[in-house]
């Protein structure tokens, strides 16, 4: 897929994935503006295993292809239907 087919696709929530180190990296998309720089236009944000990246939009589009959607958004992490609900007084009984 050519990068300008790709841009369809760079949507917050998204998972992208590439080869790095010969090992597949799967990263989520969390902003098309970035909050790490004073002029966030033109780079995105995106999650690793490691924590929160920034790059130029055209780099990224190059380097990483579309896998799908999130099931889950990061903004939705803590909602209550994530729960899982605290057994901790129930196994004193």
């Amino acid at each position: 897929m050519t990068p300008e087919n790709k841009k369809k696709y760079l949507v917050p929530g998204s998972i992208w994935e590439r080869k790095k180190n010969g090992k597949k990296e799967s990263v989520y998309v969390e902003s098309l503006k970035s909050n790490l720089i004073n002029d966030g236009n033109g780079f995105i944000d995106f999650r690793t295993e490691f924590g929160l990246e920034t790059i130029r939009k055209e780099k990224f589009l190059a380097l990483f292809e579309y896998k799908g959607e999130a099931k889950i958004r990061l903004s939705e992490i803590a909602s209550d239907k994530n729960l899982i609900p605290f057994l901790g007084d129930l196994l004193k009984w």
